[in-house]
């Protein structure tokens, strides 16, 4: 009878658990897709900002805008390419650099790009 007791005691507790990971994997599906569409967002803005930046590099002297060493510098690490752009917008929203950094080079280029910068980083930090 004591063994009965405790097998039905254990049927719930596994029952409950079995309740709480089928609700867990239900919710991967919504996991998978924000996931995707925040690679979207980051990969579009990404693109912005490598190609701004680039052609700024590139083609100084066809700027108004002049940079300075630190914000060069700022610019190579943060925006050299298209994955290390990506890299610099995931990690500005995840903590893993400052957006101050990432910001500095933009600032550099127009106040418009700070802006979109800006725009980019309070719609996927806040929303």
């Amino acid at each position: 009878v004591v063994k009965t007791v405790r097998v039905i005691r254990l049927f719930r507790f596994v029952l409950k658990l079995r309740t709480l990971i089928t609700s867990i994997a239900s919710t991967l599906t919504s996991l998978f897709w924000a996931m995707i569409l925040l690679t979207l967002v980051i990969y579009v803005f990404a693109i912005l900002f490598a190609q701004t930046v680039n052609d700024y590099v590139r083609h100084p002297d066809m700027m108004s805008a002049v940079m300075t060493e630190r914000d060069k510098l700022a610019a190579e690490r943060y925006f050299k390419d298209l994955p290390t752009t990506m890299l610099s917008l995931f990690m500005s929203i995840a903590g893993g650099v400052s957006w101050e950094e990432v910001i500095a080079p933009l600032m550099s280029i127009s106040s418009i790009w700070a802006w979109v910068f800006l725009f980019y980083f309070f719609s996927t930090y806040f929303a």
